[in-house]
């Protein structure tokens, strides 16, 4: 919001090179942050070029970054182990890309370099925009001169913005390419408008059911709104009135990023058998929270979320929805974005 104040699947190499992401976070201001789409304790569709073994979350591998175009961030750091019962020798790293400038290798290895069995390879890439703005994207290419019949790829992607607050905020569709998204939402533009007609791909879906046996998961991916705590959680309706069930907290100091860290709480939730719908809680600029049931929302924008079904960078759909939340007036819909999985629209009532 314009107010105030970053999964891995890698391709499998012939000899197996198992990739593991392990995204250090840090917390404040201008920060990489974690890639939760492991990030995002979902199973994704992978690209079809290549077997692939698919981390939670995401559709496409990569880690993704946020800052400003000023900010280098916090590093995050790519964890490659041998899994194969060979030795495996790792001939050349490479950044590769139109935005490869705005990534950093900090202190490559000497190579070559052979990773016993099970032997693990830590990379730790930094994000540094070097003033230019928008989403830049680049690929850390892994070869192994005894095992790659093709080389394993980790894709990078980073937001950087012109500067925090107001108009130097990402629009909602530099939001969702950044975290390797590829839905229509509507424009590229910053604000989107209000009105209550669909926009993009949006689909009207003011409440859920549950998929499955399964677990229900919502966790948030970008929040560009004021620094305060931000709870989350679902409803049902009692009599007409909503029922909250709080599943999360996002933290303080976790504004202006992709991928926001919890203060408390967590993703996965078990809302029933009844038909239920998401909120946020109350804010400087929505003083009774906001919800998917737009009946519900007497704030300044009543249609206050927008839902997405979730598609890969190709136009192919993924399981889940993304979640834009406009919790004030302007309608730029990236206040807090979050994606749910395990769930689908419920029908509507007669």
């Amino acid at each position: 919001m314009s107010k105030s104040r970053a999964f891995v699947t890698l391709p499998v190499v012939s000899l197996t090179l198992a990739i593991l992401i392990s995204c250090s976070r840090v917390v404040g201001q201008g920060v990489a942050t974690q890639g939760a789409a492991g990030q995002g304790q979902q199973g994704q569709a992978a690209p079809a070029s290549a077997q692939e073994t698919t981390l939670p979350g995401f559709g496409t591998p990569r880690l993704v970054f946020s800052g400003t175009k000023a900010l280098t961030t916090a590093p995050q750091t790519a964890s490659f182990q041998n899994t194969s019962g060979l030795p495996l020798t790792v001939t050349a790293l490479s950044l590769k890309g139109p935005g490869a400038n705005a990534f950093t290798l900090l202190s490559p290895p000497v190579l070559p370099l052979t990773l016993t069995p099970g032997q693990s390879l830590s990379l730790s890439v930094a994000f540094n925009p070097q003033g230019q703005v928008g989403v830049l994207q680049a690929s850390l290419t892994l070869t192994s001169g005894t095992a790659a019949e093709r080389p394993s790829v980790l894709q990078l992607s980073g937001l950087s913005t012109q500067y925090e607050q107001s108009e130097g905020e990402p629009p909602l569709a530099q939001v969702v390419q950044a975290l390797g998204y590829g839905m229509d939402v509507g424009g590229q533009q910053l604000l989107l408008g209000t009105s209550t007609p669909l926009l993009g791909q949006e689909v009207a879906a003011p409440l859920f059911r549950k998929l499955g046996s399964g677990p229900v998961t919502l966790r948030p991916v970008a929040r560009y709104s004021p620094d305060d705590l931000l709870t989350f959680g679902f409803f049902t309706l009692r009599g007409g009135q909503p029922v909250l069930s709080p599943v999360g907290v996002v933290a303080t100091h976790q504004e202006q990023t992709l991928n926001p860290a919890l203060a408390s709480g967590g993703a996965a939730f078990d809302p029933g058998t009844e038909p239920f719908g998401l909120y946020v809680g109350p804010t400087g600029y929505s003083a009774t929270g906001d919800y998917t049931l737009d009946s519900l929302n007497a704030g300044p924008t009543r249609h206050a979320i927008r839902v997405y079904p979730l598609r890969d960078e190709a136009g192919a759909a993924l399981p889940g929805y993304l979640l834009a939340i406009e919790a004030s007036s302007n309608g730029d819909y990236q206040d807090a974005v979050f994606v749910l999985t395990g769930a689908e629209p419920a029908p509507a009532a007669p």
